[in-house]
């Protein structure tokens, strides 16, 4: 009786462990892209990590937000590297915190079904519109009332980093229904 719930620990650990390779991935990635794309650190026209931290959140829930902590921490000592660990922690919990809470929020105003299986790419970028202006305007805020950031630039680095985590998740999104109706195919093809 006791097998079972180590089982679903162990499977959620590994889930766990592959969202935040695939952030650290994504974000590795982001250094091979043209410089024109950097708008200020940490903020990119098209920024694919938070698309992967989107679809950590919205499909291996609270699993995927471990990961993301995981990852986000390894990588905000590199992004703000002037802050102390207090504000670094703190910026991770505001930037993964609020899209995981806007997200759930949404699944249950959309009333998607727990299995995912009414979602639709319209819904999804819904959903994603969202969770990324809240946590680009939320991250904003807390990098100006921890002095990371001037005022004056508060709302023009939240438009950017919207937009950029909104396009990154776009583009995650439509490859990765585009991996599943290729693969779906296969199988028609198949049978």
């Amino acid at each position: 009786m006791l097998v079972q719930p180590w089982r679903d620990v162990v499977t959620g650990l590994a889930v766990a462990g592959l969202c935040a390779l695939a952030y650290l991935l994504s974000f590795e990635l982001m250094n091979w892209l043209p410089a024109w794309l950097q708008y200020a650190p940490g903020v990119a026209l098209f920024f694919l990590p938070a698309g992967v931290k989107l679809v950590a959140l919205l499909v291996a829930r609270a699993w995927g937000l471990l990961g993301i902590v995981a990852a986000g921490v390894w990588t905000a000592a590199d992004v703000w590297q002037s802050a102390d660990w207090t504000a670094l922690l703190g910026n991770v919990v505001v930037w993964v915190g609020i899209p995981y809470v806007v997200i759930h929020l949404m699944l249950r105003w959309m009333k998607i079904h727990p299995d995912l299986s009414n979602l639709t790419y319209l819904r999804v970028m819904g959903i994603c519109m969202a969770a990324t202006v809240a946590s680009s305007v939320a991250g904003n805020v807390y990098a100006v009332w921890t002095h990371a950031q001037p005022l004056v630039d508060l709302w023009a680095r939240a438009a950017a980093m919207a937009l950029g985590d909104f396009l990154g998740a776009g583009v995650l999104f439509a490859l990765l229904i585009a991996a599943l109706n290729l693969m779906q195919a296969g199988r028609a093809l198949d049978h």
